[in-house]
Parts: structure tokens; C-alpha cells; sequence
């Protein structure tokens, strides 16, 4: 027979498994993506939001997927992936600007990173 100490250290433990977040990068490090533009006529809005998407995509992978649980970890999250957004973004609008001034750009890609937090 289990005894009940026994019992509720492994439920414990099940429980602290199953409630920890799959993040993508481990705690302390970043990670980062390249998403692709070659592709892309930024200039027409097709173009823009398929590169939106990808980068949403990307923030994903990124910053990972917590369990639905997860308070804290599901904001941790919400606020990686808020930022690599926004700074994929910035690399956008800079993109944009080198075009409208008759720039090319050697990067045919945005990074997406996400933060070590």
C-alpha cells in the first residue's frame, strides 16, 4: 500500500510539472528568428499584414506557449511577445524609411527576439 506521504510528494510533483510553462528560450538566454521580406511587396497592405503575420508567428515561437494555468507565466509571455513585436516593428519602419529613400537594404529578413526574462 502507497502510504500518504508518499502519495502527496508525487502528486506534488505532477503538479509542478505539469504547471510549468513551456517558454522557448531558457531563462537567461534570448532567442531570435529571422522572418523573411524578399518575398514581400511591402508596399501594398497584402504585403504588410502577411509580414504582420509572420512576425506574430515568430513572437510566438519566440517566446513560447505557457500552460493555461499559468497566471504568471501566461503574462510573462503577453509581455514577450508585446515587445518582439514591437521591436520587429521598429526594424519595419526602418526597413520602410530605406525604401521610401531609395535604400536597399543588405537583410532580407527581420529578426524577432525575445527577451531573456
Amino acid at each position: 500500500m502507497i502510504s500518504f506521504a508518499r502519495l502527496t510528494a508525487a502528486l506534488a510533483l505532477a503538479g509542478a510539472i505539469i504547471s510549468s510553462p513551456a517558454y522557448a528560450a531558457p531563462a537567461g538566454e534570448a532567442m531570435s528568428v529571422g522572418v523573411p521580406t524578399a518575398d514581400l511587396d511591402l508596399s501594398s497592405s497584402a504585403g504588410r499584414a502577411t509580414l504582420a503575420r509572420r512576425i506574430g508567428h515568430a513572437a510566438g515561437m519566440v517566446c513560447g506557449h505557457p500552460d493555461a494555468i499559468d497566471l504568471i507565466g501566461t503574462q510573462a509571455t503577453r509581455t514577450c511577445r508585446t515587445q518582439a513585436i514591437d521591436d520587429a516593428s521598429q526594424q519595419v519602419q526602418l526597413a520602410l524609411a530605406a525604401r521610401d529613400a531609395g535604400r536597399r537594404l543588405a537583410a532580407n529578413s527581420i529578426a524577432v527576439t525575445a527577451r531573456a526574462f
